[in-house]
């Protein structure tokens, strides 16, 4: 499965000097762009659990909560 193609980016491309309904327009592609793209991630994810067994699952759970963990760590420390 691809990704699907980012539509909104060619739109923004087009708009040298885009009104505000230009404006309105270029973001509502933005956004469709962006819920089709995080679609297609869940979309990934959900076929990449259902091949895994419940223990494989829960692995995968707590290696995502972790890794989203110390990513947190790290951009704080970044900041002190």
């Amino acid at each position: 499965m691809g990704v699907p193609p980012l539509q909104g980016q060619d739109k923004a491309r087009r708009y040298k000097n885009p009104d505000e309904a230009g404006a309105k327009d270029l973001v509502s592609a933005i956004i469709a762009t962006q819920a089709k793209l995080l679609t297609s991630f869940e979309m990934e994810r959900d076929e990449r659990m259902a091949r895994m067994t419940a223990i494989q699952q829960g692995q995968y759970n707590i290696e995502q909560w972790y890794q989203k963990i110390m990513k947190k760590e790290e951009n704080y420390i970044s900041k002190i």
